[in-house]
Parts: structure tokens; C-alpha cells; sequence
């Protein structure tokens, strides 16, 4: 029972998800500012089990949007940093209206909104430590790969969590 509860979420969160993007489509060319962007849902449920590479290989189109929740914010933001092909950032609590208006000022370029600007983000050894961490790996063979002390890699693991919003960063995705 349990288990049908999370696919129903998960199918209606992404009908309604879906649904926003075609609302922006629709609009967009209503103004010819059309520039086919591919939106990617930015939440718990679609980055948990990814890794960079995979994120990266499995998106690599011209003009992507990452339509992020406001806990992976610092996530997104530096993907936005890292990854070229990532036109813009969008915090999924904005409304259509404002959604449009900003993809038509960024029309097909590669831009952040001035509030997004100085928000933080992670770093790359940061999101590194994440990916591993996320994967399964102890913190002592984190800090072998990456040649840090361990209260380095406890550090990244601390400034991880008080950038998400979180008290553990083991609540990142409950």
C-alpha cells in the first residue's frame, strides 16, 4: 500500500510539474521567444541516486533549466557554475508569470536572476564529497581519494548541511 502512495506523488508531482512547463512553452512562443529550452526537474525525488557524470551525460543539451526545490538550491547553483550547457537556475516556489518573464530576458542565453547571484553554492570538493557520500562511502575512504584530512572532509560535510538548510546532512533526502 505504501508503495502505491509514493508512485501516485510521484506521478501527480510530475503531471503538475509537466504541466508548468508546457504553460511556459505556451507562453514563450506566444512572444516568438521560443529558444527550446529542456527543463529538468531539480528535486529529491530526481537527483538522489545521480551523479555528476551521469547528470551531466544524461542532460547535455544546448539550453537546459534546472526547475530547482529550495533545499537543493546550493545544488543546482553549482551545477549552473560547472556545467556550460545550463541556461539558467529557477526556484520551483516562483510563479509562471515570473518564470516567463525571466526566460524571455534570458532568451535562449545563459544567465542567473540578480537573487540567485548571492545565494550559495557548493564547491567542487564539496559536491565531490557529496556525490561520494551519497553513494555509499565512509568518510575515511572520502578522505583517502580525495588526500584531505578527515576533519576537512567532516568540514564539507558540515558546510554542506548549513548550505542546504539542514541541521544533518543526512536529512537531505527525508
Amino acid at each position: 500500500m505504501e508503495y502505491k502512495k509514493i508512485e501516485k506523488f510521484l506521478s501527480l508531482r510530475h503531471q503538475c510539474f509537466s504541466y508548468g512547463v508546457d504553460e511556459i512553452v505556451i507562453r514563450l512562443k506566444e512572444n516568438e521567444a521560443y529558444a527550446e529550452y529542456m527543463f529538468i526537474d531539480f528535486d529529491n525525488h530526481e537527483v538522489k541516486n545521480m551523479s555528476i557524470n551521469n547528470f551531466a551525460a544524461q542532460n547535455r543539451y544546448d539550453k537546459c533549466v534546472l526547475v530547482s526545490s529550495e533545499n537543493l538550491l546550493p545544488l543546482a547553483l553549482s551545477y549552473f557554475w560547472n556545467f556550460s550547457f545550463i541556461s539558467t537556475v529557477i526556484n520551483k516556489t516562483e510563479s509562471l508569470n515570473s518564470v516567463t518573464e525571466w526566460l524571455l530576458c534570458v532568451n535562449g542565453g545563459r544567465k542567473l536572476k540578480c537573487d540567485l547571484l548571492h545565494e550559495k553554492y557548493l564547491t567542487y570538493s564539496e559536491l565531490y564529497f557529496l556525490e561520494q557520500y551519497l553513494a555509499g562511502e565512509n568518510i575515511y575512504t572520502i578522505s583517502a581519494t580525495l588526500n584531505k584530512k578527515q576533519k576537512t572532509i567532516y568540514n564539507y560535510r558540515k558546510s554542506i548541511a548549513v548550505k542546504m538548510g539542514l541541521k544533518r546532512l543526512e536529512n537531505l533526502f527525508k
